[in-house]
């Protein structure tokens, strides 16, 4: 009698860790139970799947998971290597010989993976070669293309608009401006909807650089106003900005110009600029405040519990389909959207940023009130 094994699934997290995570993570364990597929995780993203050594998995089983949709972060770990430049001494060389093997000898049918651009750049490289993969989008910045929703939106959202708000009581209180800098490299959507539901008076972003005088001529018209019914003057404005944003002319604003394992340059301080600026040019006094990983903390939103569970559910379906190369993509959300799949290498051509036309005031550097 011929005994057919059960299919057995890996699965990682990868990049920056976001809330949602973990929620993932559970569903594709239990969508695999429906599936009867065996799951496990392996840790520290495509970290945890180099060298010799047999990697370091965790069985991932109904009584291990129960819990974890509502826990922050990722269970597994996340790491950001990349594994087609992986240092070695002092080169960067390509490892993805060493993950195929490491697939082989777990001996998983199928890998997922849940990652933002980069983490996917490498899975998209890694089916070229063979790998048997699958993605599952997250972005704290939503800036994945082809996709209406990534994990851990949602709940960097809620983190944000709750920071602009509390900042208001502070900036009223001490008569300042508020800069509040938020993560948003190529996609503003972050800094944009946040600033709007915080109550911020200016949102600057990546999509739409910004002037340095009109930003001066917007806080001279809020905190000098002419009031001719005898209103009270506001004492403080706050301005959302990401990380990506730069004022026209300049270049971004980095903290570190060397380039991570993915090429990229750490981003930051175009809020303590703006900050610098306002009480070097102006008579305002100015704060700036920079939330980087602060954003991927706290316990998932119920949208990003919702959206993980669908997205993580429709991956463990490609999976047993052996849809490799292919990401689960959100069209909408709740309650009238479906999940469906889109080539991970088509979803990284180009990033989803604001529709600035539609969406994005460039006078006024806030959202548009027009709604079409």
């Amino acid at each position: 009698m011929t005994v057919v094994r059960a299919p057995r699934f890996g699965i990682l997290t990868g990049g920056g860790d976001a809330p949602g995570m973990n929620a993932a993570l559970k569903a594709f364990v239990y969508r695999g139970l429906e599936r009867a597929c065996s799951v496990v995780g392996v840790y520290d993203g495509w970290e945890g799947l180099i060298g010799d050594e047999l990697p370091d998995t965790l069985a991932l089983e109904r009584h291990r998971v129960r819990l974890w949709d509502r826990e922050a972060g990722s269970n597994l770990g996340c790491t950001r290597t990349n594994p087609i430049r992986v240092l070695r001494g002092e080169k960067r060389v390509d490892v993805s010989a060493e993950i195929l093997r490491n697939i082989a000898r777990l001996g998983l049918d199928a890998l997922a993976v849940v990652g933002g651009r980069d983490t996917l750049a490498a899975v998209s490289k890694l089916v070229a070669l063979g790998a048997p993969i699958v993605g599952i989008p997250k972005s704290v910045d939503l800036e994945l293309g082809l996709t209406d929703y990534a994990i851990g939106f949602d709940s960097a959202l809620r983190t944000c608009s709750d920071v602009v708000a509390g900042s208001r009581t502070s900036a009223g209180s001490r008569k300042w401006v508020q800069v509040v800098e938020v993560v948003g490299r190529r996609a503003g959507h972050l800094a944009l909807w946040g600033g709007l539901a915080g109550g911020a008076q200016m949102i600057l972003i990546p999509e739409h650089p910004f002037s340095l005088e009109q930003v001066y001529r917007q806080l001279d018209a809020r905190l000098r106003p002419e009031n001719p019914r005898g209103e009270r003057t506001p004492r403080y404005a706050t301005i959302v900005v990401s990380e990506g944003a730069r004022p026209e002319g300049m270049q971004e604003v980095l903290v570190d110009a060397e380039p991570d394992e993915y090429g990229a340059a750490r981003l930051g301080g175009v809020g303590a600029l703006l900050a610098e600026r306002l009480r070097a040019d102006t008579d305002v006094d100015a704060r700036a405040v920079a939330l980087g990983h602060p954003l991927r903390g706290g316990a998932p939103t119920a949208l990003d519990r919702v959206m993980a569970h669908r997205l993580a559910s429709a991956a463990l379906d490609a999976c047993v389909d052996r849809a490799w190369g292919m990401m689960t993509a959100a069209r909408g959300t709740l309650p009238h959207g479906r999940v469906t799949r889109v080539p991970i290498a088509d979803a990284l051509v180009a990033p989803c940023c604001v529709d600035v036309a539609r969406d994005y005031d460039t006078q006024r550097y806030f959202v548009q009130r027009t709604v079409s």
